[in-house]
């Protein structure tokens, strides 16, 4: 048989093969934890910003939940308001009523006393 040509049994592993084995998966284990400590990263401000923006979302209820109570106050106070000025409407325009008929009653009363006075107007018969 030609010497290099034939088949050796397996040789054993050299120590630097071993050696590069072992830093690829030293390699392999520190990519690995770093994936990992991203993705947990990531969760985490995940998590961070749903809860912010549970957060800005209940606020924002808030705020117009509050909106809707300050606008029925005011409505409320408006209708109040108006029912109040036409009650003050009411008694003025009742009142002015009441100054013309007692000017009229005191001018003819004035003008009844001038009669009498001057003897003037119709005599009774």
């Amino acid at each position: 048989m030609i010497e290099g040509l034939t088949k050796s049994p397996a040789k054993p592993a050299r120590k630097s093969d071993t050696r590069f084995e072992r830093k690829m998966a030293k390699s392999a284990e520190r990519r690995n934890r770093r994936m990992a400590d991203i993705r947990a990263k990531t969760a985490r401000r995940e998590a961070k910003s749903a809860r912010h923006s549970a957060a800005l979302d209940r606020e924002s209820r808030r705020f117009r939940a509050g909106l809707r109570r300050f606008a029925a106050m005011a409505a409320k106070d408006d209708r109040g308001h108006r029912k109040r000025c036409r009650k003050i409407e009411g008694y003025l325009t009742r009142l002015a009523a009441a100054q013309r008929r007692t000017a009229e009653s005191l001018a003819d009363l004035i003008a009844s006393m001038r009669r009498d006075r001057s003897g003037g107007g119709r005599k009774a018969v």
